[in-house]
Formats: C-alpha cells, structure tokens, sequence
C-alpha cells in the first residue's frame, strides 16, 4: 500500500547549494548504482526498446556525474553485439564529472539540457534513471509529452518507492554514505572533510534519499499520467523489474507505435 505523494525539497534540488555538495552527492550515488549493478535489471528492457524502434543511441536525462548509464550502455552493446551510443545530459551538468568521461561511445554534454525540453538534435531512446521523481506532476507530464511531440522512445526506471519498507532501509543510510565514499575516486580532501569530520554530505544523501522515497510516483500514477497526454501512436508499458540483492525496479516504457507497424510493414 503507497503512502501519499509529499513533494518535500531535495538539497540536491536547490540552486543555492553549493555545487561541491552537489557533486559528493551525484559521484557517491553514480559509485554506488555502478558497483552494486542496480539498474543492470534495465538492459534487456532497453535492448527491445531498441531493437523495436531501430535506435543505436541512448539519451540520458538527469544524469548527475554519468550514475548507472555508462555501465547499463555497456551491457546493453555487449548483449546486441553491436556499438550503442550514450549522450549524458543534465540541467546542471558536473562539467568535472562529465569531461573525465573518455570512453569512445559516450558523448558528455557540458551545456544544460532541460528534461521537459530537449534539444531536438538529441535523437535516441531517452533514459532518466532515479531521477523523474524530482519533478513536480505537470513537469513531469512535459517530460512524457516532450517525448511524445518529438515522436522519441523514454524509458523512466526508478528504485524508490512510497512504502513503509523502503523508508525503514533508510535507517542505515548514513553507514551505506560512510562505506561507500571511502571508494570513490577520486579521492578528495573536501570529500573526507564534509563526510567524516563534519559529516553534511551523509545528511544530505539520507535526507535526500528520504524524500526521494516519498515523491516517488506509483505505477498507476504513471497511467494515469499517460492517458493525459496529447498525440497518438504512442505505446506506453508499465512493469516492474527484479535487480540485485532483490531490488525492485518499476519502470515507464514508451514509443512510437508508427515505428513498430511501418517494421512490419516493410517485412510484408
């Protein structure tokens, strides 16, 4: 049974946090998606979206410092066996994150890419892992509907969820913090210093990760704001995905159904 939605505020929402803040966040939650493979739950998802749609690029929206898309890219090429483009976007991209990125197949975008308006020039399957919570309803139907006028396939995968269960996991949220941003790298000092010694960023990452949980849409939220949008043509597919260490992904799959008709079209 959900609780009720609560749009409370993320300090990783705010302009007037400090951009170091933002980024011991973003590089601690990227580190901890990729190691313990979270979304890898999300690659055979992404290979039919791909393959339904004849698309050879990912499209990552909200990506903070890169989080699980680089890695799930990856395992999404290997398992085609074929090349799969990744372009990493943001509102507030990590500039420093983002140009220590060297891989070949990924293209990191330095300049703001607006989730509710994105650039028509970025042509793929758009991604948004953890992060289509952070809007507010209408703002997250501009997402779903920005999708739908550029006639792009979006898959929106989240971890959080408005359940009693998932709020208790977050009593040991700060010990998960302290762990694990002893394994990012690159090691810096300002990092220790706001961890260990004056511990804000594992306030920070627990209460962000609290809140997370209460804005968190459910699955008929979800259909509920599919059947609001305008355009035809347009297939949407709600289901829910079982990742590592019994994790629950939902996600929100949706694309152009015209593609999917004009395939079998021509195979007749």
């Amino acid at each position: 049974m959900a609780i009720p939605r609560l749009h409370l505020f993320e300090f990783e929402d705010l302009k007037w946090l400090p951009n170091r803040f933002r980024r011991y966040i973003t590089d601690l939650l990227a580190h901890q998606m990729k190691v313990l493979g979270i979304y890898d739950a999300t690659v055979s998802k992404l290979e039919e979206v791909l393959t339904e749609t004849g698309h050879d690029t990912l499209v990552d929206l909200c990506s903070g410092s890169g989080g699980p898309a680089p890695s799930v890219r990856a395992k999404v090429a290997a398992s085609l066996g074929k090349d799969v483009r990744l372009i990493l976007t943001d509102k507030y991209p990590n500039v420093e994150a983002f140009n220590s990125i060297k891989e070949p197949h990924i293209i990191p975008l330095t300049q703001s890419v607006d989730a509710t308006k994105v650039l028509l020039e970025l042509k793929g399957v758009r991604t948004m892992f953890t992060a289509f919570h952070h809007f507010q309803p209408e703002q997250a139907k501009h997402i779903l509907q920005d999708a739908v006028n550029a006639q792009m396939p979006i898959g929106i995968f989240e971890i959080t969820e408005r359940k009693p269960i998932s709020l208790m996991t977050l009593i040991i949220a700060p010990i998960t913090c302290l762990i694990f941003s002893l394994m990012v790298r690159p090691r810096r000092l300002g990092r220790f210093f706001w961890t260990y010694l004056v511990p804000v960023i594992p306030f920070l990452y627990t209460w962000d990760g609290l809140i997370s949980n209460f804005r968190t849409y459910t699955k008929q939220e979800w259909l509920e704001m599919t059947s609001q949008l305008s355009g035809k043509n347009f297939r949407w597919e709600v289901g829910e995905l079982t990742s590592k260490f019994h994790i629950k992904v939902t996600y929100l799959i949706g694309y152009p159904e015209v593609l999917k008709k004009r395939e079998q079209h021509e195979v007749v």
